[in-house]
């Protein structure tokens, strides 16, 4: 009895958090090292020094594969998972890897097999570029334009399969501002990103899941938040949102510290 109750008191010495969005939380254009998760990680090693961190990316290719990228990442057992859902999925059509959102796990294995013959024969190797051109791994299809209710119901979907699976915390996040200053598409409009974050918010408090609203905490700051000529983040714009992250994560890891450990 009394090694049960010290088990179920104890606090916990690591903290495993999965960083589930687009490419913009692996850095790109602004370097890996400067990107939002890694920002974030250092902010929570500060605060939190007696505990170790453990951070992972995992991309979201199409909301349709939400629900199959959702259960492959418990399959981890994460304490916290942040889940980013861009505008973009709602604007154009994208042609992504088939296998991936049926089995993003299955991809995961392939990829950490490629780089294992990129590190073995090298990335410019004649074999492995012959060896990408013709793998089953890497089918293809066109997913058309995702409505807002079909995106809503697929994180909604999604949620509450996470909820009835796993007791690690959710936090949302939604469009990411809208940088004026540029019009990648006529699709991509101010009016979308806050018709999405709006839905965002709503299925935040339906479901009780903590949400971000980077949307408006990017539009209270300057162009600087931006790269020039798109809606990706700056390294300011990274910056901003790694504050605001942590001090999301600070309040669910303290929750975590006091929860049942196991």
């Amino acid at each position: 009895m009394k090694d049960w109750v010290k088990a179920s008191t104890q606090q916990r010495d690591k903290i495993k958090i999965l960083f589930l969005g687009q490419c913009i939380a692996a850095g790109i254009e602004v370097g890996a090292q400067y990107s939002y998760p890694v920002l974030t990680t250092s902010l929570l090693q500060a605060r939190f020094p007696q505990l170790k961190f453990e951070v992972d990316f995992k991309p979201l290719l199409h909301p349709t594969g939400l629900q199959s990228l959702m259960s492959a990442s418990l399959g981890l057992k994460p304490d916290i998972i942040f889940l980013s859902l861009p505008a973009v999925f709602a604007a154009l059509p994208y042609r992504v890897n088939s296998l991936y959102l049926v089995a993003p796990e299955v991809m995961n294995l392939a990829r950490n097999f490629v780089r294992k013959i990129e590190l073995t024969i090298g990335k410019n190797s004649k074999l492995l570029q012959s060896f990408k051109q013709k793998t089953v791994l890497m089918p293809t299809v066109a997913m058309p334009v995702v409505s807002l209710d079909e995106y809503e119901r697929l994180t909604e979907e999604a949620l509450l399969f996470c909820q009835q699976n796993s007791r690690c915390r959710l936090v949302l996040m939604g469009p990411g501002g809208f940088n004026e200053d540029t019009r990648d598409s006529n699709a991509l409009t101010p009016e979308l990103f806050r018709s999405l974050n709006d839905r965002i918010l709503n299925l935040g408090k339906r479901c009780g899941v903590t949400v971000i609203n980077a949307n408006d905490l990017m539009q209270e700051n300057d162009g600087s938040v931006f790269l020039r000529g798109n809606q990706r983040w700056s390294a300011s714009g990274h910056q901003v949102m790694a504050r605001e992250l942590a001090s999301v994560f600070t309040a669910e890891i303290l929750s975590l510290q006091f929860s049942t450990v196991g």
